[in-house]
């Protein structure tokens, strides 16, 4: 394919080094000449600026469709909007004059999002105090007023005040004799049931609603009793009971007598114990008014980013999660759940754990011979599996030639005892690191200063650059709740760093037929607490890179960082324009870009257990740093989560890099993306398979994704599977992608070959249901589809969870 076809010409970016002259500019290109405004207007009308972004914007007249004698006419009146669709107009939305009136659309609206828990943040402007009318939020403003949580605490306090009085009656028991009230309450029980009926001691009923808020009120010194017992010493109980200090006066005051000195402690109670209720209640309110405005906060972002539509039905899917999670929990109903999920992981077990093989649960008391680990060694490497070697697998395996592991098990034995937190013992491993990430940050023209580390995989390379930006937000912008905004389809590390890291992920939605995140609804997102957006070039699920040129312009304006996940494109996306292939921009070209996830253990054929995380500047990198510098076993430093590191993997993974080189890894790019290209061109043009499946979106690298139009895509998925395939399931919506390798690329014909059979089996079988009337509940359920299909359906996840977690017990079990 020639590069002139595609979509992105990347050449033209580097050789542009000057700008065209008027003579230069081709014809085509120049502008329509219009009638210009007279100067008098233009003098009139001056620039305006944004009070937040500082952009500023120069007057613009529209011309008026209408015109007179054939000679359209411009506006008198200017529009002052920007040139981004983003900021759109600029407004003057309160009572601030000069530099500080104009501001534009979308950045108001930022400002608005900006601090929630702040006071009037919503409807006030900081500089002029004018209150803005948000009808929506006009009771956020009430929740949030001195006054109204005045009113609140105090109404708590006469409704627990009258809650107290119908508990009084017992209280007061305990309260005048609280020895007699226990002893004469175990009498009666042990002695006469029916006595317990009868109240110890028997006040009598309030006449008025007066009395009942009295008895209420004199209840809260229980409290206040409580509070002293806690604040004071038991010596000092004897002090104040002997007539000493503040409760009970002295022997000349004329209160010093015992029934005095009793009313004086009965009432320092009482008030103690209305003070400190009237503060629990305060501090209850104001947190629950903070809570509320951080809820109200999430809810606008919510609607903005999801829109009125998508927050209804996002609240609808919660509601019905919520009532399905109690459903779960009914008595019967989690008996049987759970008895189901136990024969499921039962079966699991039974084919993940074998019985028949020589199991070590123990070290062996005596050595085991050479001869014997070799034997058992092969004996395991020979059990039961899908055959990757003849290209059954998707992804997993992405190169396999005996020649590339030769070479790697090579490195391996040089370095096995290699370890880069010793620089000084093990030079040659750090020289190689070092290189590795230099010929990675070359692959993604990475600009003079760019930095990066290798990491264990991909998992690790997304976890280091989210805590890169983390770390960054904190220390530039003093940011303690960050938050990413992440694409569905994004990896779902990113999500495991969110709960690692506590940043808070906002989801955006990918929607059909591009399956692209939603670059206007990620802006609509962006708050100050924003410390990473996130783009997959390309992503897991489908394949499909997002539109990073995008993102890169929205990080950019709005100075957040951008990471960009080429975890699975890896070694295939940058050479795509070279193998002839069409790309889109994702690299360091785009100057929003900030850091870039690759694994090397993909399409950089190196062995399992290697990937690298790259930043723009060295000082991203170090926010991913840890050092301790006052540590008894003296000064600790390590670039990432991990202290010790095989140095064998990093000697394996740069004789990897410099053994297939640049040619290599071209050939290979045209090997894969070629055959993924004719994969997605049979499910498309082959009337056998265009029937029953749809390609999803527009593929570019390796990855295809598709799903049915009419029959149970997990009923297809167990049907390549039964023909030994491993394909990987997809959920939100269903759907079946393969990762084509350098092995697959080999037997891609058979890929087609079996899934056109499996399609035409598995519309027999839906046809001979629908004759005898039985429709799809006389199907059998293969494992895909008991796991995605039923489980996967459930509002509420938990049975899904569940199964996971008993996955992850069974690979531990021995």
């Amino acid at each position: 394919m020639d590069s002139s076809s595609t979509g992105w010409d990347w050449s033209s970016l580097p050789r542009q080094r000057t700008a065209r002259t008027s003579e230069q500019r081709p014809a085509e290109a120049r502008p329509e000449q219009r009638q210009q405004p007279d100067n008098k207007r233009r003098r009139h009308y001056g620039p305006r600026s944004c009070r937040i972004c500082l952009e500023v914007e120069q007057p613009k007249f529209p011309t008026d469709a209408s015109t007179t004698l054939g000679i359209s006419s411009a506006s008198s009146r200017p529009v002052y909007e920007s040139d981004d669709a983003e900021l759109g107009r600029l407004l003057s939305p309160c009572k601030c004059k000069g530099s500080q009136k104009y501001v534009h659309e979308g950045c108001l609206n930022a400002w608005r999002l900006a601090n929630p828990t702040a006071t009037r943040n919503y409807w006030q402007c900081p500089t002029c105090k004018f209150s803005y009318r948000m009808a929506r939020l006009h009771w956020a403003s009430m929740l949030s007023s001195k006054l109204t949580q005045v009113a609140l605490t105090c109404m708590l306090l006469v409704v627990g005040i009258f809650v107290l009085g119908y508990i009084a009656d017992p209280l007061f028991d305990l309260w005048y004799d609280p020895l007699g009230t226990v002893t004469d309450t175990v009498a009666q029980v042990i002695t006469d049931a029916e006595a317990q009926e009868e109240p110890l001691y028997r006040a009598e009923e309030p006449d008025t609603w007066t009395e009942h808020f009295a008895k209420g009120f004199f209840s809260l010194g229980l409290v206040g009793l409580f509070k002293t017992m806690l604040s004071m010493s038991p010596f000092q109980w004897f002090y104040y009971r002997g007539g000493g200090g503040v409760l009970g006066g002295s022997g000349r005051r004329p209160g010093a007598t015992g029934r005095a000195r009793a009313e004086n402690m009965s009432w320092v109670f009482i008030l103690i114990g209305a003070a400190t209720f009237l503060m629990a209640i305060w501090r209850f309110v104001k947190a629950l008014s903070a809570r509320a405005l951080k809820n109200v906060s999430d809810r606008v972002m919510d609607l903005k980013g999801r829109g009125i539509i998508g927050a209804i039905l996002e609240l609808y899917a919660n509601l019905r999660r919520i009532g399905y999670g109690y459903f779960l929990r009914a008595p019967g109903v989690r008996g049987k759940v759970q008895r189901q999920v136990r024969e499921s992981l039962s079966k699991l077990s039974d084919k993940l754990v074998p019985t028949e093989m020589t199991r070590h649960l123990a070290l062996p008391a005596v050595p085991l011979g050479d001869e014997a680990i070799r034997a058992e060694l092969q004996a395991l490497a020979d059990m039961d599996h899908t055959r990757w070697e003849d290209g059954f697998v998707s992804g997993a395996v992405y190169h396999g030639e005996k020649e590339l592991m030769a070479l790697q098990t090579e490195a391996f034995g040089k370095f096995t005892v290699a370890n880069p937190i010793h620089p000084d013992v093990f030079p040659g491993v750090r020289k190689m690191e070092a290189e590795i990430v230099s010929m990675v940050l070359g692959l993604f023209n990475a600009p003079a200063g760019a930095a990066g580390t290798t990491t264990s995989g991909g998992t690790e390379s997304i976890l280091m650059a989210c805590l890169s930006a983390r770390q960054r937000g904190y220390v530039e912008r003093g940011i303690t709740e960050p938050e990413m905004i992440l694409p569905e389809t994004g990896h779902t590390a990113f999500r495991k760093a969110g709960e690692y890291f506590g940043i808070k992920v906002h989801l955006v939605r990918c929607p059909e037929p591009d399956y692209q995140v939603d670059v206007r609804a990620v802006s609509r997102l962006i708050n100050s607490n924003t410390v990473l957006l996130v783009g997959s070039a390309p992503n897991f699920p489908h394949g499909i890179i997002d539109d990073i040129a995008g993102l890169s312009r929205l990080a950019q304006r709005r100075n957040v960082c951008l990471h960009v996940d080429c975890c699975l494109g890896s070694f295939l996306v940058p050479f795509l324009e070279r193998a002839g292939f069409e790309t889109q921009p994702f690299d360091f070209r785009l100057r929003g870009v900030t850091s870039i996830s690759c694994d090397t253990h993909k399409y950089g054929f190196a062995p399992k257990g290697n990937s690298t995380v790259l930043y723009r500047t060295a000082e991203l990198r170090t926010y991913q740093y840890f050092v301790s510098a006052d540590w008894t076993g003296g000064v600790y430093a390590s670039p990432g989560i991990a202290g010790s590191r095989p140095g064998a993997l990093i000697a394996g993974c740069w004789a990897s890099l410099v053994s297939v080189g640049e040619a290599g890894y071209v050939d290979a790019c045209g090997k894969i993306v070629g055959s993924a290209k004719k994969v997605a061109d049979a499910i498309r043009e082959r009337p056998s398979l265009s029937a029953e499946l749809e390609v999803m979106g527009r593929p570019l690298v390796s990855v295809i994704a598709f799903t049915a139009r009419n029959l149970d895509i997990y009923d297809i998925a167990d049907g390549m599977s039964a023909k030994g395939w491993h394909l990987n399931a997809l959920q939100s919506p269903p759907a079946i992608h393969v990762a084509v390798t350098l092995p697959i690329a080999k037997v891609w014909e058979k890929l087609v070959s079996d899934l056109e059979a499996v399609v035409e089996d598995e519309r027999e079988k839906e046809r001979v249901r629908i004759a005898e009337g039985k429709g799809s509940k006389g199907k059998a359920v293969g494992d895909s589809a008991a796991l995605y299909g039923v489980a996967g359906s459930l509002p509420n996840k938990s049975v899904v969870v569940d199964l996971a977690r008993g996955f992850l017990d069974i690979l531990y079990k021995a």
